[in-house]
């Protein structure tokens, strides 16, 4: 039996992470966006309207912490956090890009840091503006680094995604 290089098992289980916070987004019970027939074009409410967020704890003075990622930023009430896409509102943090992809595409999987998976296939890639790093030389920058309304968006709520 082979050793699987660090590298591989890190990739491995950064992917099933990945792909449990998806199932996890999905079957998120309550109210979901409005759904539209196909892309919309850019949305009519604009980029401050959302969709109340996860992964977040409410602190006193209408601060709140979010707990998505590492940063975990203490976020004022009426700012966004390093990534500029979770906003604070009266002490509750809202998504600003939850249904609202900036990049749909079908693309090679090759593209895509999947190595090796199903070679010659194609995937469908989603893509919002905003980050929580700041990659020197990253390949999406035009989409990581803006902020909601920089960009079009189309209304694509998960289930019609899938």
């Amino acid at each position: 039996m082979s050793k699987r290089p660090a590298r591989t098992v890190i990739l491995s289980l950064a992917a099933a992470a990945a792909a449990a916070g998806l199932v996890l987004a999905l079957s998120r019970p309550g109210p979901r966006p409005e759904a539209v027939e196909g892309l919309t074009g850019a949305t009519p409410d604009g980029p401050e309207e959302g969709f109340e967020a996860m992964f977040y704890e409410q602190l006193s003075g209408d601060r709140v912490r979010c707990r998505l990622c590492f940063r975990n930023c203490l976020i004022p009430e009426g700012k966004t956090g390093y990534c500029r896409v979770r906003k604070n509102r009266g002490g509750k943090l809202y998504s600003l890009v939850y249904g609202r992809p900036s990049a749909v595409h079908i693309d090679p999987v090759e593209k895509e840091p999947q190595l090796h998976f199903l070679p010659g296939t194609e995937i469908l890639c989603l893509g919002t503006v905003g980050c929580n790093f700041a990659c020197r030389h990253c390949h999406n920058w035009h989409l990581s680094q803006s902020s909601p309304g920089d960009l079009e968006v189309h209304r694509l709520p998960p289930e019609e995604a899938v």
